[in-house]
């Protein structure tokens, strides 16, 4: 049986799957730019050098999950009209790299300040990200997390490099650009300003050449909480995050409807595949509580239990198209795989958006890991603003074994209405108490026992200290960065019907 610790967990290992290419071609030049203003042509040609060793150097990205499309930069609107992405951008590594060139070439009779911030300008605007790990790669150490509000300080990337895991996934309201009544699907300068605001964060600047991510949007990321079907912004938000993170005009979710993906690490007896799912593109209305922020039905209410499903009219939480693609991937070979959806599956006892409020949905994808035989299924999800493990037992909502989830939320302002308490959100599915203290999730994956551990670890100081907007929590802060908060540890070969 899986057993959940509260105690602190061994050292976490260091792991060689990150390229750090970038980071010490940059380091290199920019250590050789002295403060005289005379100096600033030869700090040009060494940027030069420097991004032209970047391009040459850089590794290539596990493939992703669907065949090339052919060579656009639109994004397909439903009924087939065209969204061009923002900047007419298609090689985005290539506008990153003239774009600092740019700054280096417009400040060169600018005095040293102005050449400062003319880099800092540039590395705003970069989109360069780590190469995922190779297909062969064997991953052991996967970290996770959500909610990661950009105007936050942002500790959180610290506790990331300290951890040392080989992919980060960053599983839904990667930053917070809920647009005003004036945007439209052709822009949103809220939006666009949060992403600006990332790149802009030191921290962040920090990890992001050495850590490979993946990501996922969700309502805030999509530029209008709790987002559906019905949002204007989603099409300029899909563009701008594929933008963002540098996604080629091959990749296969320009022209999807939504930012599913999926990936596969390691071979046959330690593959893992994960599974990044939207849930916000094509998503049904939520119905309306009746009693707002009472107890159990806080915001929303579910569709009735026996209600049909999307294929008979009902209510969807996913498009046709993206259960397809699901069911296609579940079909694939793998040893483990790691199930994201930015919105919780197993949870119950809440009124907040969840699968739960779509029955029929929650059990059309339980049913579905059976029906593809699919084993070693892990889920993953974030949204909630607290942390926390449930289960799902083998039968309930067709679950064909006992399915396992770890909710991870928030990395920079998890919700402090009270302390950690079993009882502060009912049940009945939820392992232990939930999280409210800042914190990111790991997936820790031991091949030789056959074991998999899920984790979720303090991301910063804070504990449970009230936490000002902007800043890291009021001082002293009750918690210890890095600390383990839930652990539970699992038997691969449990995970299978």
């Amino acid at each position: 049986m899986p057993q959940i610790f509260h105690s602190a967990a061994p050292p976490l290992s260091q792991s060689d799957g990150m390229s750090g290419t970038r980071a010490v071609v940059v380091r290199a030049s920019e250590q050789r730019c002295s403060s005289a203003q005379w100096k600033a042509a030869a700090c040009l040609a060494l940027g030069l050098i420097a991004f032209l060793g970047l391009c040459l150097s850089l590794p290539e990205r596990s493939p992703i999950d669907a065949p090339p499309v052919a060579l656009s930069n639109a994004t397909r609107r439903p009924d087939g009209s065209d969204v061009e992405q923002p900047d007419g951008i298609v090689d985005t590594r290539l506008a990153a790299a003239l774009a600092q060139l740019r700054a280096r070439e417009a400040a060169l009779n600018s005095s040293e300040s102005e050449l400062a911030d003319a880099l800092d300008a540039a590395r705003m605007e970069d989109v360069l990200v780590a190469p995922l790990p190779n297909a062969s790669k064997v991953l052991t150490l996967i970290a996770h997390g959500s909610c990661a509000n950009q105007a936050k300080h942002q500790a959180f990337w610290g506790q990331l490099a300290r951890a040392q895991p080989q992919l980060f996934v960053l599983n839904g309201d990667i930053v917070y650009g809920d647009c005003g009544d004036d945007d439209d699907d052709a822009g949103c300068a809220e939006l666009a300003g949060a992403w600006r605001q990332l790149f802009a964060h030191s921290n962040f600047g920090s990890v992001r050449a050495n850590l490979p991510m993946l990501g996922a949007l969700d309502d805030h990321d999509y530029g209008q909480n709790d987002c559906g079907a019905d949002n204007p912004y989603k099409h300029f938000a899909k563009a701008h995050f594929l933008r963002r993170w540098a996604s080629p005009p091959t990749d296969p979710r320009w022209t999807r409807p939504g930012v599913y993906m999926s990936t596969v690490h390691g071979p046959p007896g330690r593959r893992t595949q994960l599974i990044l799912t939207d849930v916000r593109w094509d998503r049904s209305r939520l119905i309306p509580t009746d009693c707002l922020y009472c107890a159990g039905k806080e915001r929303y209410v579910a569709y009735n239990a026996s209600a049909p499903d999307a294929r008979e009219g009902g209510p969807r939480m996913m498009g046709e198209e993206q259960w397809a693609w699901l069911e296609e991937q579940l079909r694939q070979p793998a040893d483990v795989r790691l199930l994201f959806s930015t919105l919780q599956v197993l949870a119950d006892g809440h009124g907040w958006e969840a699968w739960r409020l779509i029955p029929a949905e929650r059990r059309r994808l339980l049913e579905l890991i059976g029906t593809t035989g699919a084993s070693g299924v892990v889920l993953l999800s974030g949204d909630r603003h607290v942390g926390g493990l449930y289960k799902a037992a083998r039968g309930e909502w067709g679950a064909p074994y006992d399915l396992y989830e770890v909710t991870s939320s928030s990395l920079t302002h998890s919700y402090r209405g009270h302390q950690p308490n079993p009882t502060d959100e009912a049940g009945p599915n939820r392992l232990g108490a939930l999280v409210h203290e800042n914190h990111f999730g790991t997936v820790r994956i031991d091949w030789a026992a056959r074991q998999l551990t899920l984790r979720l670890l303090a991301a910063d100081d804070c504990g449970v200290s009230h936490q000002g907007w902007g800043q890291q929590c009021d001082e002293p802060g009750s918690g210890v960065a890095g600390e383990t908060l839930l652990d539970l540890t699992l038997n691969l070969d449990e995970l299978r019907a």
